[in-house]
């Protein structure tokens, strides 16, 4: 009895050490508190109130900007996109059961203010080369047109160091322990960003790491590619990896190459002071930033109305930014039916334009009196 015992709790020890701990998929989306100008989601053009759905591209234009909440979490994340900036809504749960809300930001600069979030709750702003992740915070994050990033922190640490997308995004990356081994020795680089400091990575630096690892070769092989930008893959396909992986660390070379890359890691981020009139002007824009009641933002009943409520209580505010953003002053519309509508107003044809804190409104001159400056 004892031995059929034993045996069976060596099986059940076994089974439990050979269980894949792989990250699962979870739906992030997101309301819209405020919006001028051309914003496109999922390649729809979008409105104050509305909500964002997972893994929608968001494509905020020229002279636009948008406001988002984050509906999926215990505590609000609130975002702003500036003009010109990309950015899709996702994120997943890690082998630890922990939500990571981990938005993909491919240009353009994000403004992200984080309440202090759930114990398993994680924030990761993801960008073509660097990562950032936080609790609590207020920080910005901005691309150039040459994938340089800057992690700017206002308010609270910001942890951040390169991103190997090609490495990092692969479903088979946590399943092979060379692989597993890169990841962790990225992980050893980060640097922790505090109130007033300005992080810079050189996306150079990812490029020629992942030069020396000698890992091209296996990243770009068909049984990779067959994984790229896969949220679940089949446990053929895992196995293929694994198959492809194994032969590749079989050469003397391709071991001599990952041991050199354990060693030498990406160097961290430069970290330097932000000025310290940059500093209040980027900070006093976050008294913009404000979120609406959490369990409003997850009933779309509530949502419309908090929305509403929200931006009447900051309408001077959000004006000003409108004003900003379109390089023109506000005036009043008044309305042949007594209304009085203000904001920024333009005149197309016979009708008339106005951005307001809840949206853009568009009037026919058979509607309007006149106009207050």
């Amino acid at each position: 009895m004892r031995l059929w015992l034993s045996i069976f709790i060596l099986i059940v020890s076994f089974s439990c050490k050979e269980a894949p701990r792989v990250r699962k998929p979870a739906k992030v989306t997101a309301l819209v508190l405020f919006k001028v100008g051309s914003v496109r989601a999922g390649g729809r053009e979008i409105t104050t109130g509305e909500i964002i759905q997972d893994h929608e591209l968001i494509s905020v234009g020229a002279q636009s900007i948008l406001d988002l909440q984050v509906r999926e979490t215990e505590a609000s994340i609130a975002m702003r996109l500036r003009e010109n900036t990309e950015v899709t809504l996702a994120g997943f749960v890690d082998p630890e059961g922990q939500l990571n809300i981990s938005p993909e930001q491919s240009k353009g600069t994000l403004l992200t203010q984080v309440e202090k979030l759930g114990a398993k709750e994680r924030m990761l702003v993801r960008m073509p080369s660097a990562l950032a992740s936080v609790r609590g915070t207020k920080f910005e994050t901005a691309i150039d047109p040459g994938n340089m990033a800057r992690v700017t922190v206002l308010d609270g640490k910001v942890a951040a160091r390169t991103r190997i997308t090609e490495l990092e995004d692969s479903a088979a990356a946590s399943q092979i322990p060379e692989l597993a081994q890169l990841t962790g020795a990225l992980d050893k680089t980060e640097t922790i960003i505090e109130s007033g400091k300005s992080a810079t990575l050189d996306p150079k630096a990812k490029d020629q790491w992942l030069e020396d690892s000698g890992l091209g070769p296996l990243l770009n092989s068909p049984e990779f590619k067959a994984l790229a930008g896969k949220e679940t893959v089949s446990p053929e396909q895992i196995a293929s990896a694994q198959a492809a992986s194994a032969k590749h660390f079989q050469s003397p070379e391709s071991q001599t190459k990952l041991k050199s890359s354990l060693s030498r890691p990406p160097a961290p981020p430069t970290v330097e002071s932000v000025p310290k009139e940059e500093w209040d002007r980027k900070l006093k824009e976050y008294e913009e930033l404000i979120s609406i009641e959490q369990a409003k933002a997850k009933d779309q009943t509530a949502a419309g109305p908090a929305v509403k409520a929200r931006n009447d209580a900051i309408q001077a505010q959000l004006l000003s930014r409108i004003e900003q953003i379109m390089g023109k002053a506000s005036e009043t519309l008044l309305l042949k039916n007594g209304t009085r509508i203000r904001g920024v107003i333009y005149q197309n044809g016979a009708d008339y334009l106005v951005l307001t804190a809840e949206g853009s409104k568009t009037f026919s001159d058979a509607e309007v009196s006149g106009i207050e400056f």
